[in-house]
């Protein structure tokens, strides 16, 4: 029996019309009535009746229901606990050092690099340090040579100090009556001399008076006469000698003076240019050491460039890593991306004829595709201000996002599940009703 059947069945079994019509036969004979009053009698129960429905039908139409909400959703990486590694200069990757799917550590070595530019600012840098150095070491050098040019004329100009000072000496002595020993030797001489001049003249004298008495030859005289006069040219060669050795200490002395005047210059001279040096060789040591630093910064970050790692720990969810070997990269562009697999967010993609029952709190039960997998329960973090239009299916929808967390370690980034959304506001019945038929025959409002 099908439903019709019953349905006619039952209708022959309830129907007011059709047992009141039975049981007005025997009162027709027993109790006649007009028929005026029969056609006054079924219409009044039939209003009752359709009015008693009409009203149980109107009561449950308001009683109060709270609607779900069915959409597909996709597991997407926390984007707060996941990262893109991107490349920091542009080179080709030489090395994958990780698999997909492998679990790793923060600051861990994911990938090698190799790149011209790299290599450039090395050299460059080597170059700059070298230059820096060479220049350092040519101010210390100059800095050696200027003392050593200095200390040389100290040296020299106390040597002529010293003895211009000896000169004065020796002149004050002299002007003193204490004059130098040679110049004192030589006077000694000069007195011995004249001594002997005296005692020869003396003996001239003698050899004169015995002349004339005949006791002499004028030759003995004669002779006496030369000798003295031998001993006043060797008087006079003496004095002529100390007079020159005078004559030499002043003149010696006034060189010296202007020798030492000379050197006092070249001293100064000197001492500007060792101070200059050193002045020179001050600066040359912060850009040394400047150098120094931001070479070794530099060589640091260019080992760290070389070598791409990952600043948070978890799993690598970047699929055909083997394609990336050998290739030449962007600065900039993205190598693979790690992501904390106890971390997730699940996009829920609302339709848009059924956005205005979502809300933020609502609970929503996750229903993983996989078998085996159990359901999950969390609830709406997000809701995004903005529609998508899915042009595939032409329709628009509401991307609402959750977060799940690590409640089933089966769960993967990528993954589809199916969600359930239980509205937080409550609609009557026939509101429910009504929002289903005009999904069902795709009606909108204009």
């Amino acid at each position: 029996m099908n439903n019709q059947q019953k349905e006619n069945q039952h209708l022959r079994v309830v129907n007011p019309r059709s047992k009141a019509t039975q049981d007005s036969k025997p009162e027709a004979k027993e109790n006649k009535e007009s028929p005026a009053t029969q056609k006054k009698t079924f219409p009044t129960r039939g209003l009752l009746i359709c009015g008693s429905i009409g009203i149980v039908l109107g009561a449950v139409s308001q009683i109060p229901h709270t609607p779900t909400v069915r959409a597909d959703a996709w597991l997407t990486p926390d984007p707060e606990a996941s990262e893109v590694v991107h490349m920091q200069v542009p080179g080709k990757i030489t090395e994958i050092l990780v698999k997909p799917n492998d679990t790793v550590e923060a600051d861990e070595p994911i990938a090698l690099i190799t790149t011209e530019q790299l290599e450039e600012e090395k050299v460059d840098w080597d170059l700059r340090l070298q230059e820096s150095v060479s220049n350092n070491a040519s101010s210390r050098q100059q800095v050696n040579t200027a003392a050593a040019k200095l200390e040389q004329a100290k040296s020299v100009e106390k040597e002529v100090r010293d003895r211009a000072l000896e000169l004065e000496e020796e002149l004050n002595l002299l002007k003193s009556g204490s004059p130098p020993a040679h110049i004192q030797a030589l006077q000694k001489e000069v007195a011995t001399l004249q001594k002997s001049i005296v005692s020869m003249d003396e003996s001239i004298g003698r050899y004169s008076s015995l002349r004339e008495q005949g006791a002499v030859s004028q030759e003995q005289v004669s002779q006496a006469e030369r000798q003295k006069l031998s001993l006043q040219r060797q008087v006079d060669d003496k004095q002529a000698t100390i007079a020159s050795a005078e004559r030499q200490l002043v003149e010696e002395l006034q060189d010296k003076q202007e020798e030492l005047s000379r050197l006092e210059t070249n001293t100064v001279v000197a001492t500007e240019e060792l101070a200059a040096a050193q002045t020179n060789l001050q600066q040359q040591q912060p850009i040394l050491k400047q150098v120094q630093k931001e070479q070794k910064r530099r060589e640091e970050q260019i080992s760290k460039q070389q070598v791409l790692r990952t600043s948070k720990a978890g799993k690598v969810i970047t699929p055909d890593l083997y394609t990336l070997q050998g290739k030449t990269l962007e600065k900039g562009e993205p190598v693979l991306e790690v992501a904390d697999s106890s971390e997730l967010i699940a996009v829920i993609e609302v339709r848009q004829e059924e956005a205005d029952l979502v809300t933020e709190g609502a609970i929503v039960t996750f229903s993983p595709v996989e078998p085996g997998l159990k359901s999950f329960t969390t609830e709406i973090e997000e809701i995004e201000p903005v529609l998508e239009r899915d042009e595939q299916l032409s329709k628009s929808i509401l991307p609402v996002k959750a977060r799940v967390s690590s409640q089933n370690s089966d769960l993967k980034a990528g993954a589809k599940v199916f969600a359930k959304i239980k509205s937080t506001e409550t609609i009557p019945l026939y509101q429910l009703a009504w929002r289903e038929v005009l999904n069902l025959f795709k009606i909108r409002k204009y």
